[in-house]
């Protein structure tokens, strides 16, 4: 519901629509290290800019404000509560409520998000990695040869 609010997807809308193989970083805006990994593909927040960042942090920062203050308070809440609580603050902000689950599974934005990597590994493999693999298909090559 925060990421819908902040940029009108769910978090795997962004994923599905962001994940591209043929954008530098693979349409990645945060990663660890000098290149993205498997691992990073498939967090949406990854995919956001500076300004997406710093609203779904303030959205997040309110919620655990309120959060915090019903734990002092020892306040009783359901996840019913929680989710009714977070749409008012949503709806109390002007923020776009999310209807429903969304158009996109996260299954079919990590399998979409998987594929693009592969093609951007293929791009992207270090001159090393290249020599690596031509060694493998020569290796290769002379054992079916010997057969």
């Amino acid at each position: 519901k925060i990421h819908y609010a902040v940029h009108g997807q769910t978090a795997a809308e962004v994923i599905f629509s962001r994940a591209n193989a043929e954008k530098e970083f693979m349409g990645l805006m945060t990663f660890v290290g000098e290149r993205p990994y498997l691992k990073d593909i498939t967090i949406a927040k990854n995919y956001l800019d500076e300004k997406e960042l710093r609203a779904l942090g303030q959205i997040v920062s309110g919620y655990l404000d309120f959060a915090e203050r019903q734990a002092e308070r020892e306040q009783t809440m359901t996840m019913k509560d929680w989710a009714a609580h977070l749409d008012r603050i949503l709806t109390m902000s002007g923020e776009n409520l999310l209807q429903g689950a969304g158009a996109i599974s996260h299954e079919k934005a990590v399998e979409k998000a998987t594929a693009e990597y592969k093609k951007y590994q293929q791009k992207t493999l270090s001159e090393a990695e290249k020599n690596y693999l031509e060694s493998l298909k020569a290796i290769e090559k002379k054992a079916k040869n010997k057969k």
